[in-house]
């Protein structure tokens, strides 16, 4: 109903507040939507029914309980950002040594025909 990609996220937040807790919010939503929706803060357009969702319960709860909800997904985020750091050093490092080759290769080859014949670098 909200069409929310992180299903994860959402099973959790049933598992800690409870089916009739997540139905009263979705009926929240609900109203909201009818009612012209919401905008992000910048204003640019219209929150998704997910993030309404969400906006609600960050709302509604503790931090504590926010900071519950959303471990595993600060996690993920720890993960892939550590990964794509690692692939840009990695990127880095390859161009790199892929550089120092090109100038090593370019030092040992000939530069001219009549080099060729004289055996000279």
């Amino acid at each position: 109903k909200l069409n929310e990609p992180k299903q994860n996220l959402m099973k959790k937040i049933l598992e800690l507040k409870g089916k009739v807790y997540v139905l009263d919010l979705v009926a929240q939503v609900e109203q909201v939507e009818q009612s012209g929706g919401q905008f992000v803060a910048d204003g640019t357009r219209r929150r998704t029914k997910g993030g309404v969702f969400l906006n609600l319960l960050k709302s509604q709860v503790s931090k504590e309980e926010w900071d519950k909800i959303f471990e595993d997904e600060k996690e993920v985020r720890k993960r892939r950002k550590a990964m794509k750091r690692r692939l840009q050093y990695k990127g880095e490092n390859n161009q790199a040594e892929d550089n120092l080759q090109q100038e090593e290769t370019s030092k040992t080859l000939p530069v001219s025909y009549k080099d060729c014949l004289t055996n000279k670098a």
